[in-house]
């Protein structure tokens, strides 16, 4: 606006009215210009920032097609009871050692050897861990006759017991994980029980010889392994008296074998 340098009455300051240009600068006959118009609207309607794409967790999966059979993952079978068969002396080693390592691979904290025939004379004697001292009071509460020493319960089964098989099955459901060690001639009760365990270790000095393969006969119901007896000294000693496993027999668990079924 201009504004005139005279004073009207009062010595108030007079005002012009804006000139004819300038209304037509105010007011004129198009629609305003809207300063908005140049920064591209109103900022509050602005869009957003696209996001990032999120890496896709399921990228290469193709739905399975109707009709097609879908493979199951795979599962690891836990042993939980095992059998050892071979010569008087020779069994008794190595089923202690297979009852400690089976202990081991269930997290259980004993475990139970039940012998076809006679018990060791020094499993007699020695301590016993609690562990093993309350299994062996379990196997009594179930009519059996334990020993406890070290990590393990020994229990004694008659061969020509008719109920055999009854006193085994107690054996490998009650103690678990259990090793039943066969040192007396096969029978038909044997051969059965044999047939229920998960796993069957043949003791022979000639594991891939003739009579490893005449022990196998008529056991196709079970997996069968087949491994040489413990030497004298320290590790098999130790087996026996339920302490440690022996590296062989943890290893014939460990290291990928030929399974015989």
């Amino acid at each position: 606006m201009s504004r005139a340098s005279s004073s009207g009455a009062g010595g108030a300051t007079a005002f012009a009215p804006p000139s004819p240009a300038r209304r037509d600068d105010v007011a004129g006959d198009g629609p305003r210009s809207d300063p908005r118009a140049a920064t591209g609207g109103d900022r509050r309607r602005r869009g957003k920032r696209p996001s990032r794409p999120k890496p896709d967790r399921h990228a290469g999966w193709q739905p399975p097609v109707a009709g097609e059979w879908v493979a199951p993952p795979p599962v690891t079978a836990t042993v939980t009871s095992a059998a050892v068969l071979g010569r008087a002396g020779e069994v008794e080693p190595v089923a202690a050692a297979l009852a400690l390592a089976l202990r081991l691979q269930t997290r259980a904290k004993a475990a139970a050897v039940a012998v076809v025939g006679a018990v060791p004379a020094e499993v007699e004697l020695g301590s016993a861990v609690a562990a093993a001292r309350r299994l062996a009071a379990r196997l009594e509460a179930h009519g059996l006759a334990p020993y406890a020493r070290g990590r393990l319960a020994w229990v004694e089964l008659d061969p020509d017991d008719p109920q055999l098989l009854a006193a085994a099955r107690r054996v490998t459901l009650v103690g678990a994980p259990a090793v039943l060690a066969v040192t007396s001639a096969r029978s038909a009760a044997v051969d059965e029980a044999l047939n229920e365990q998960d796993l069957l270790v043949i003791v022979s000095t000639e594991p891939d010889g003739p009579l490893a393969q005449l022990a196998a006969a008529g056991l196709a119901d079970v997996p069968i392994l087949t491994t040489r007896p413990l030497g004298r000294g320290p590790a098999r000693s130790l087996a026996r008296a339920g302490v440690r496993c022996a590296r062989p027999v943890r290893q014939l668990l460990t290291s990928p074998q030929e399974v015989s079924e």
